[in-house]
């Protein structure tokens, strides 16, 4: 029945099996096959990119010989094929980077490397100085998507290499070192890019050149050593990069680089080599820096001679650091001698960093003469011995010798000879005497002489060695003697073989310095073996003796042998043979020696007469030998030159040599090791086999010839076959094959070479002449350029073909395409007719640079080829539209309507066919389908109205683009989403903000947003509901004005019982977006516990729907937008405070918008009062606007702030001040108090404040006048109050003037403070000043203390202090006490002071300064209350009139007050500004002012009044001081002092009138020597002074003071005759030795009773002293060794 047929359902079934089975296929070529397939493509990218970056590497290392800009192109990353069925992942890309190049820390090095091949001027720069070089590296690293562990890519130092997480591995091989030669390039620059395709890498040499420096170690202790950064390991670089380098002695880490991921490595070269040095700068990328100068060197012309009147030139070279030449640099030059001059001046170095300057020498000058010519790019050139520096990178010396030649030169040319024999040595002399050496290496020089032939005397010889280090010649220059001959001396100091040359203008000569072998025996016995008894066996090492290493050649004592050179050498050109040794002997005696000798030409070695001695070594226990040897005898010049060491006339075993550092050098050609064979001929190397097309023409190469010596002459021949060979006689010949030839033609060739000895030798080699056949011509007529094909059409291909030899092969033509220009070809079909048509199933492929190719093959396998003439398109891909956009052009706020326009924007590209046209879908908004317009750069666009052509959909909606190309692919995308909304308009934002309770004359702003535009023609209602209705109202608007911040028409307030609204038209239009604010003002709220919100706002449009909100009334209710909210505490019971209230905005407040706070205190009754108060602004700018206080009566207080008309920006903190606030004392039982902020547009917030229980400390000294009656802090106490009394004496108050005396006679007399509440405390502190004993009174006796007590919580007055009386007047002392006990922290805290168990009589105690303070609280009373002691008060004349005043302090001051009261009434007053303070205790204080005794002379007494330190202790007068006066007594007359001696008086005889005396002081600093004493007399006063004693002069004190009696040389008398005639007295005495102050007395005159009185002496006593200026008498003159005179003035009375 057909109703049971199910095959219907079997081929459904199978169907999707299948279907599944597809599914499951692609999944799985996917997820397995794609990534294969893409991690492949990947592998083979990196592979590309690696040779990529090897050609980069070889462009950087090429920079040293190559000064052209490389341009290399790297691919940083690639595509992967086109799938139809599968998708790939985006195109993987790669970034290539510099790394390292722009950090300074990042250097190569090179150190301990000297110059050695260069002049002076280079080795200042290469002199073995580390020398740091800029450098980095280049990376590349791929971002794959499949090939996970590629690695990245390095080039650094030469080196290739790639990084694995697993190490390093090398690409290519390194560069720094190859044999002798170091090659260092540094890489500059910045590169920082990361793409997909291909970029292209300019390497740039910043300094490049061939030029190389010849470099060696410093010494043998210091290698030349290079540190590179690299992130390769140091083992990588010595196993594998540098493992073939045999100069290499050492590599090993040498540090990380702090901050990168490099290290140092350090290659340390082969200490006994020199290396060849290139250096280059390669730049890459941006930000490349050039070299500039850096040394200046000579290349030509230092030592040449210049004849007289002739002319020569010297060249010099500017280099950089790299040693590359600097072009563009500009010298100067001078001479130091006119024997020769300049050309030019100053010159500028070419492109070859050259400058030449010509020197012409004098017509006369007669002989040669050195001449210096200086060169700088730094300074002007000086003469040589001023102030130019030769040694100085910037400058250079080269010397010539003018007059050199004859005048003018005759042209004759002189050969040159050198004789490297040692000079004294007869040439032929078969032994020469030894000579000792300091060490071997033998550092000494020995004499050399050059000889002109023929004998030229006068000529200047200029000697060079070309490496310094090994052998140095002095002097350098010098002339030729009589003999033509000149002498130097030569010192040998390497190993290295070194060039020697003489020269002069006319002849040189240059030999060879050959070390030909030097044995250490380190590694064994090397170039000797064994003869005599051991003959056979290796000459025995020994570790017992050595020169420099640990290894020797020992000779044992009784073998008649010893070790002879393994090897002959050849020394027929030698001019001198040297043999250094060490050598020691240990055991031979007498006539055991060790002799050195040479094998004579033609000798037998097994002959022992025909062996020479050259030296010979004394048997000598213990004796160490350093010798050199030198050989000139003729017969040692031959092919087979041996030497040997020999010990003779041992006869034990142990007479033992050691035998050490074996040094055979040879003078001349350099020796060759061998059998004496001498010059060998040279070896031909004709190249090849070559091969050239018939028509052809190529180059055949002998270069590859050698010999020992120089190849001079090429000869080449064609023995057989076609063709023409040129130039045959050079080494790289030409031949030009024949046109045509009839099968392939061989040609032969034969080449004979010829040294410069006129030896030959000749070789052969073939090239084949290849017979060629013209290829096909082929032309590609379709498609041939321009052509637009799209993917999967079909297209003809047309081609003809022709083939000039007419032998095409039928079906050749092969058809293919590339679809990259002609890189690379797929295969179309092949077998096709060699002339024809072809129909093409275009590929699938996008790209505009396709070609198509044919090739035909004709019979002799040659194929010609064609291709498009230029690119054509093939399109396989839809255009890309990307970034499409929609838009609403009528408002912009996302939503449209009908009538609104939307604009739509489109990015379309196709790289192929271009873009043919782009249109939209916006049926969604009822516009159906809209054409797009091309706006330019791959940008299309257009708008459209929405409901235009239809009824538009609500909600986001979306359109549709669709992009078609030119050859009808096309492709879509949807934009994002506009709202379309039809509905009416309405609000989209509404705002109400939120209240504080129990407040009035707050501020409410209601905002609401337009969603749409607002015509002037509607209105707006805004309604507030008051939903209690209750009375009084909780929210009451009865009192509120409205206004809105628009322009409005017919408004329009309704305000009653519970409910008020507020209505209004716009003036104008509104559009969508305006944000419409009405304000509330004035608005009473009732209590907190009152409120029933939320309260309903709603805000209603006449043309729309209405919109609601809802706000609170509470304390911190939503967002108030406030911070930084602060109100400052109260203290309880106290009014007059002042309160500050702080707030800050978290957004800007709005031009003039109110803030209120609410200071509303809701006890009862208040405790908080702001009836009184007041309010100021005190920080941030805007204004009170209202404040209103509340007294006891009103518990409301509110204070409303108003923001500047400009707003007030956030952050700002708003400081508000209440002052006048009181608070009750019951106020801290309700404390804290809130504190409400209402903003005007916001919400509410809040804060508290506390009021707190206040400890008022007492802080009295006393002194302000007042009695304890009148005085707040204290109350006396006592059985007799009136006897406790503020005593204002100063000599008993601690701190002028008053202090409490308590005088009681009864018990607990004293002071109680006022009550004070200590609540809020945890420690109070009581201190006093107390003094025992009044001194116009009494004193305490013992047992009569004075205690310190507080008053407890219970009343109870608690002893905290006790003062014990001692029954003695005492001073101040200072006494303190701090409580902590519990019951003293109450509210009716009291302290007093009081006298306990007093006697009938009073008893004086004093009390001062006292401070009751909480703990954190601070005394401002000293605790130090002991006055300074003053003592040594001092008053005295300077000796020039004025006050000398001083006192001692046993303790700084800081207020002195000093009286001087004159004789005649006048009174001088000094403070402590008239001081200086020296010592460190007791301190001395002595007057600095001026004070002249200008009150007359008489009696001065001074006065220390006051002398007060740190504590306000006084120790003067005025204080506790007595006594503290001195007195002077003051004589005015002629000047007391001159020249530093001061005259003090006492003029009289002594001895009845026999002498005379006064007294001097020396006040100087500096000791006085008396040379004499002069007396002189005018006014006609005559008399005798007899000078017979001894004493003339006495200065007293003796010798013990530093004074020294002298005796007197003068005539036993002396008469004074009238009228300016005087005596001298040459008498010697030391006034003083120690400086000022030391003081005697002179004497002039005879007086002892040794003498007697029988001269009628002068009378002195009868003088009076007067000023140099009065009418004077009698003069005394001291005259001072080192010091002017000094002289007192007499005249008779």
């Amino acid at each position: 029945m057909i109703g049971d047929d199910e095959r219907a359902q079997s081929i459904q079934v199978g169907a999707v099996l299948l279907f599944g089975a597809l599914i499951i296929a692609l999944s799985a070529y996917q997820a397995f096959v794609v990534p294969q397939q893409n991690e492949k493509v990947e592998f083979t990218h990196n592979q590309e990119v690696q040779n990529q970056l090897a050609d980069l590497r070889n462009a950087v290392a090429s920079v040293p010989g190559d000064s052209t800009t490389q341009s290399v192109s790297v691919t940083l990353g690639t595509s992967y094929p086109e799938r139809l069925i599968a998708l790939n992942p985006g195109p993987p890309s790669g970034a290539l980077r510099t790394r390292g190049t722009t950090d300074p820390a990042i250097n190569l090095s090179i150190e301990n490397a000297t110059a050695v091949t260069e002049s002076d001027e280079v080795a200042d720069l290469w002199n073995g100085t580390r020398l740091n070089y800029s450098t980095g590296a280049l990376e590349y690293r791929p971002n794959y998507n499949v090939y996970g562990s590629a690695p990245t890519t390095y080039y650094e130092n030469s080196v290739l290499f790639n990084q694995f997480d697993s190490g390093e591995v090398t690409l290519t091989d390194q560069r720094l070192v190859d044999g002798n030669t170091i090659s260092l390039v540094t890489l500059n620059g910045s590169i920082d890019r990361t793409q997909q395709g291909s970029t292209s890498v300019d390497v740039e040499p910043l300094s490049a050149s061939t030029t190389t420096v010849t470099v060696q170690n410093e010494s043998l202790t210091e290698p030349l050593t290079l540190r590179v950064p690299t992130r390769i390991s140091a083992d990588t670089w010595e196993t594998d990069l540098l493992a073939d380098e045999e100069h290499v002695a050492d590599v090993y880490p040498a540090g990380d680089l702090p901050g990168s991921e490099l290290q140092l490595v350090a290659i340390e070269l082969d200490p006994r080599e020199s290396y060849r040095l290139r250096m280059a700068k390669a730049g890459v990328g941006s930000a490349t820096e050039g070299e500039s100068r850096s040394y200046v060197t000579d290349v030509r012309g230092d030592g040449e001679a210049v004849p007289a009147g002739g002319r020569t030139d010297v060249v010099v070279e500017v280099r950089d650091r790299f040693n590359n030449p600097i072009s563009g640099v500009t010298l100067e030059a001078s001479t130091n001698d006119t024997a020769a001059t300049l050309s030019d001046t100053d010159e500028t170095t070419g492109s070859d960093g050259r400058a030449t300057f010509t020197v012409r020498a004098g017509s006369g000058v007669s002989s040669s003469t050195p001449v210096a010519v200086n060169v700088s790019y730094d300074v002007t050139p000086a003469v040589v011995g001023a102030d130019f520096d030769e040694s100085g990178l910037a400058n250079v010396t080269a010397v010539v010798y003018a007059g050199q030649g004859g005048s003018g030169g005759d042209g004759s040319a002189h050969d040159y000879v050198v004789d490297w024999r040692d000079y004294g040595v007869v040439p032929g002399s078969a032994v020469n005497p030894a000579t000792e050496c300091s060490a071997i290496p033998c550092p000494e020089a020995f004499d050399v002489a050059s000889i002109a032939n023929p004998p030229d005397p006068g000529k200047v010889v200029t000697y060079y060695v070309n490496n310094s280090t090994a052998a140095t010649i002095s002097p350098s220059y010098g002339s030729t003697n009589s003999s033509g001959q000149h002498v130097t001396s030569l010192a040998v100091t390497g190993q290295t073989d070194v060039n020697l040359s003489a020269s002069n203008t006319t002849g040189a000569d240059t030999i060879l310095l050959d070390t030909v072998f030097e044995s250490t025996f380190e590694d064994g016995p090397g170039a000797w073996r064994s003869f005599g008894t051991f003959a056979g066996d290796d000459p025995g090492t020994s570790g017992f003796y050595a020169n420099r290493g640990q290894q020797s050649i020992r000779i044992d004592g009784g073998n008649p042998g010893g070790i002879v050179t393994d090897e002959t050498y050849d020394t027929v050109d030698a001019e001198l043979l040297t043999v250094e040794y060490w050598a020691r002997a240990d055991g031979p005696g007498d006539g055991e020696d060790l002799v050195v000798e040479y094998l004579q030409q033609g000798g037998n070695p097994n002959v022992e007469g025909d062996w020479i001695e050259v030296d010979r070594l004394a048997g000598d226990e213990a004796t160490t030998f350093e010798r050199r040897a030198r050989i000139a005898a003729d017969d040692a010049r031959h092919l087979s030159f041996q030497l040997r060491f020999r010990q003779v006339g041992a006869d034990s075993v142990t007479d033992e040599w050691f035998v050490d550092d074996v040094i055979f050098r040879t003078y001349g050609p350099a020796a060759t090791s061998g059998s004496g064979s001498g010059d060998q001929p040279p070896t031909a190397d004709a190249g090849g086999p070559y091969a050239v097309d018939e028509g052809g023409s190529t180059t055949l190469d002998g270069t590859g010839s050698t010999d020992d010596g120089t190849v001079q002459d090429y000869s080449w021949t064609k023995t057989s076959g076609p063709g023409t060979l040129t130039s045959p006689n050079s080494a790289q010949p030409g031949y030009d094959a024949p046109d045509d030839v009839s099968g392939d033609q061989t040609v032969l060739f034969e080449l004979t070479v010829t040294d410069d000895a006129g030896q030959t030798d000749t070789a052969s080699t073939s090239l084949t002449v290849r017979d060629t056949n013209a290829a096909p011509s082929v032309t590609v007529r379709e498609p041939n350029g321009g052509e637009q094909l799209a993917s999967g059409s079909t297209f003809t291909i047309d081609w003809s073909a022709s083939d000039p030899d007419g032998d095409l092969t039928p079906n050749s033509a092969d058809l293919e395409y590339s679809t990259d220009g002609g890189s690379t070809w797929s295969n179309i079909v092949s077998g096709q007719s060699t002339t024809g048509t072809y129909d093409w199933t275009v590929d699938d492929a996008d790209t505009t640079d396709a070609r198509v190719r044919v090739s035909v093959d004709d019979d002799a396998d040659n194929t010609g080829r064609d291709s498009s003439d230029s690119a054509f398109t093939i399109d396989g891909s839809a255009p890309t539209i990307s970034g499409p956009s929609i838009s609403d052009q009528t408002d912009g706020n996302g939503e449209v309507g009908n009538g609104d326009t939307v604009r739509v924007t489109a990015t379309v590209s196709d790289s192929a066919s271009g873009v043919a046209s782009v249109s939209v879908d916006a049926s969604a908004f009822g516009a159906g389908t809209v054409p797009l317009s091309d706006a330019g750069d791959g940008t299309w666009d257009g708008t459209f109205t929405v409901g235009s052509s239809g009824t538009p959909t609500e909600g986001d909606q979306s359109v549709t683009a669709t992009a078609t190309d030119g050859v009808d692919n096309s492709d879509s995308a949807t934009t994002g989403t506009l709202t379309v909304d039809t509905t009416p308009p309405t609000f989209s934002r509404t705002r109400a903000p939120s209240l504080v309770p129990f407040s009035d004359g707050q501020y409410q702003e209601f905002t609401v947003t337009l969603e749409s535009d607002l015509p002037e023609a509607e209105s707006v209602t805004i309604t507030l509901d008051d939903a209690q209705g209750t009375t009084p109202l909780q929210v009451d608007y009865g009192s509120s004005i409205f206004t809105v911040n628009v322009s409005v028409d017919n408004a329009n307030a309704v305000q009653n019982s519970d409910t008020a609204s507020y209505t209004f038209s716009p003036a104008s239009d509104l559009p969508a977006g305006t944000t419409i604010a009405v304000e509330a003002s004035n608005i009473v709220v009732g209590d907190v516990s009152d409120q029933t919100g939320p309260y309903t706002v709603t805000v209603d449009r006449t043309d729309g729907t209405p919109v609601s909100d809802s706000f609170d009334v509470a304390y911190d209710s939503g967002t108030a937008e406030l911070e930084s909210l602060s109100a400052s505490d109260l203290a309880a019971g106290q009014s007059g405070q002042t309160q500050t209230i702080r707030f800050a905005p978290t957004t800007d407040l709005d031009p003039d918008e109110r803030v209120v706070i609410d200071l509303s205190d809701p006890q009862s009754p208040t405790r908080v009062q702001y009836g009184s108060a007041s309010a100021t602004l005190v920080t941030g700018s805007g204004a009170i606007q209202n404040f209103v206080a509340a007294g006891e009566s009103s518990e409301v207080t509110t204070v409303v702030y108003r923001a500047p008309a400009g707003g007030l920006a956030a952050d700002t903190t708003v400081e508000i001040e209440l002052s006048g606030v009181a608070t009750a004392s019951q106020a801290t039982s309700a404390s804290p108090y809130t504190v409400g902020f209402s903003r005007e547009t916001t919400d509410t917030a809040s804060t508290t404040f506390a009021v707190s229980p206040v400890f008022r400390e007492i802080i009295d000294d006393f002194d302000g006048g007042q009695s304890l009656g009148a005085n707040p802090n204290w109350t006396a106490v006592g059985e007799n109050p009136g006897e406790v009394f503020v005593d204002e004496d100063a000599a008993t108050a601690r701190s002028d003037p008053g202090a409490v005396n308590i005088a009681d006679i009864g018990s607990d007399g004293g002071i109680e403070s006022r009550s004070m509440d200590t609540r809020g405390l945890s420690e109070v502190s009581v201190s006093a000043s107390v003094r025992e004993g009044d001194p116009d009174g009494d004193e305490p006796n013992s047992g009569e203390d004075l205690v310190f007590e507080y008053r407890n919580d219970a009343g109870t007055w608690v002893e905290v202090q006790r003062a014990a009386a001692t029954g003695s007047q005492q001073p101040y002392d200072h006494y303190s006490a701090t409580i902590t006990n519990a019951d003293a922290f109450h509210d009716d805290f009291a302290v007093r002071i009081v006298q306990v168990s007093t006697n009938s009589n009073p008893d004086n105690w004093f009390v001062d300064d006292v401070c009751v303070v909480s703990g954190s609280g601070s005394c401002p009373f000293p605790t130090d209350v002991t006055p300074p002691s003053i003592s040594s008060v001092s008053l005295a004349g300077d000796g020039s009139g004025n006050m000398d005043l001083s006192l001692e302090s046993d303790e700084l001051l800081d207020t002195i007050t000093v009286t001087v009261d004159g004789p005649n009434g006048a009174t001088y007053t000094f403070d402590e500004s008239d001081f200086s303070a020296s010592g460190t205790g007791p301190f001395t204080y002595d007057l600095t002012t001026t004070q002249a005794f200008d009150d007359g002379d008489g009696t001065y007494t001074a006065t220390v009044d006051a002398a007060v330190d740190s504590s306000g202790n006084n120790g003067g007068e005025n204080g506790a001081g007595s006594g503290l006066s001195d007195s002077y007594t003051y004589s005015s007359g002629p000047p007391t002092t001159q020249n530093g001696i001061r005259y003090d008086g006492n003029l009289g005889s002594t001895g009845s009138n026999s002498a005379v005396q006064f007294d001097i002081s020396n006040v100087d600093s500096s000791f006085a020597r008396i040379e004499g004493v002069r007396v002189s007399v005018q006014n006609g006063v005559s008399g005798s002074i007899f000078n017979g004693g001894s004493n003339e002069i006495d200065i007293s004190g003796g010798d013990s003071d530093g004074f020294r009696y002298q005796e007197d040389k003068n005539p036993s008398s002396r008469a004074l005759a009238a009228d300016g005639t005087s005596i001298d007295l040459d008498q010697n005495a030391v006034l003083s030795t120690s400086g000022g102050g030391t003081s005697a007395t002179v004497f002039v005159g005879q007086f002892g009773s040794s003498q007697g009185n029988t001269f009628n002496q002068y009378d002195f006593g009868t003088l009076s002293r007067v000023s140099s200026s009065d009418d004077w008498d009698v003069s005394i003159t001291l005259e001072f060794q080192n010091r002017g005179d000094v002289t007192f003035y007499f005249d008779e009375s």
